[in-house]
């Protein structure tokens, strides 16, 4: 009787811990699945996975032709790449150039720099932002240069030509307000010192609207660029634009722009992003 109640009682005791494991098992892989997740929204940085799909296209595809544009000092060069069924052009830059005297390109200044590197970055800030204006932009090389390679918007003008033709009409006024805001935090946060509403392509009546060269941008100062002072008094920021802009952090940043921008230029993004928050903060509601 006694063997027989010692087994029992030994069944009893695995059986709980067996349970005990189970249950722990169970705790351990929502855990981690859980943290997963956590890790993959955070290496997407904000972007969507239609982004990430048109990332991979303009990074692997195959290059069938390549036209040079000609227009800017920039000299980019128009690609045409397909995979599959699926055909796009994008826009190539390979310059790099970084000058430490003072020099007057639109205006004097010292530690003048054009860089493909920063169209990669402003898309990058972009989304982290939840902006989604700036056209899907990888590094590539191109004929043996490493250059930005930027998706290519079809059918669209300049936002100067549309302002400038008597018979354009805006399908979604509220709208367009609220891009150019979204704009003005991206140049904030850029320092864009080269904005003009010839290098913001739109389609009025698609509401299409993406803002586009910004190879000059990542200045190391903490205010906001000339070109965005007098814009500021009327923003219109989404509060699930402006949360994102008060999640930004140093070593987020410092991960996603690593292969980039300077540290000191990361640094900068922060300090602009924190006059902007107080701008922003200060606004009517």
């Amino acid at each position: 009787m006694r063997h027989t109640k010692t087994h029992e009682r030994g069944w009893a005791c695995q059986a709980v811990l067996s349970l005990v494991l189970l249950l722990a098992a169970a705790v351990l892989a929502v855990f981690a699945a859980q943290t997963s997740a956590a890790q993959a929204a955070e290496e997407t940085y904000g972007r969507s996975a239609e982004d990430l799909a048109m990332e991979d296209f303009l990074a692997n595809a195959e290059i069938v032709e390549i036209v040079d544009v000609g227009e800017g000092i920039t000299k980019p060069k128009r690609l045409t790449l397909t995979s599959g069924d699926e055909t796009h052009r994008a826009i190539f830059k390979d310059i790099d150039v970084q000058i430490d005297r003072p020099v007057k390109a639109d205006r004097l200044e010292r530690g003048f720099s054009d860089k493909y590197a920063y169209e990669v970055a402003a898309y990058r800030l972009d989304r982290l932002a939840g902006l989604g204006l700036v056209p899907v932009t990888v590094v590539r090389e191109v004929e043996g240069e490493v250059g930005s390679v930027q998706l290519w918007i079809e059918d669209v003008i300049t936002l100067e030509t549309a302002v400038n033709d008597p018979n354009a009409d805006v399908a979604n006024y509220d709208l367009l307000v609220e891009r150019l805001g979204l704009m003005y935090v991206l140049d904030v946060l850029i320092y864009n010192v080269d904005r003009n509403f010839g290098n913001v392509l739109v389609d009025l009546d698609r509401d299409i609207f993406h803002p586009i060269d910004h190879s000059r941008a990542f200045r190391l100062s903490p205010k906001p660029p000339p070109s965005v002072h007098g814009q500021t008094d009327s923003l219109v920021v989404p509060s699930s634009v402006e949360e994102k802009l008060k999640a930004f952090d140093l070593e987020t940043l410092e991960l996603l722009f690593g292969d980039l921008l300077e540290k000191r230029q990361v640094r900068a993004i922060i300090k602009r992003r924190d006059r902007l928050i107080k701008i922003l903060d200060a606004l009517p509601a």
